[in-house]
């Protein structure tokens, strides 16, 4: 890489004007600037895209999670904490997809909501934990 060519991360160009492709860039920097306008407050705004961007990551393993769960339910003619564990599996993308109305909140300049409603899935997790120790426990 030469000296000038450089990606620049406030304005996301990469010396397209050297090359002649300065529409290019005067492109990119417009729909940079209108992006970052729209973000009232920069600093809550990554917080939300880094919890939605964590929990987003998350649902990628979750259909692998969902046909074992499926396949030893099927098998199973027991009820019991399995079954509930199963439960709780089925409704994990139900928090993520409700995580995702913080950015309602974060419009409206409810930045606290916003951060709340984000976090609110991570309550999921004490009933899954709960029923795991529980299902090692006993």
């Amino acid at each position: 890489m030469e000296r000038g060519e450089f990606i620049s991360l406030s304005g996301l160009s990469c010396c397209a004007e050297r090359h002649g492709y300065g529409w290019a860039s005067a492109a990119t920097n417009v729909v940079v600037r209108r992006l970052l306008s729209l973000l009232k407050n920069q600093k809550v705004a990554q917080w939300l895209i880094l919890f939605n961007g964590i929990y987003a990551i998350t649902l990628l393993p979750y259909p692998v999670f969902f046909f074992i769960g499926l396949y030893k339910q099927v098998g199973s003619y027991q009820g019991g904490n399995e079954y509930w564990i199963y439960a709780l599996l089925l409704s994990y993308p139900i928090g993520v997809l409700l995580s995702l109305f913080c950015w309602m909140f974060y419009h409206f300049g409810k930045y606290r909501t916003a951060i709340a409603v984000a976090n609110l899935f991570l309550i999921w997790l004490v009933p899954l934990l709960t029923l795991i120790t529980l299902l090692n426990y006993y």
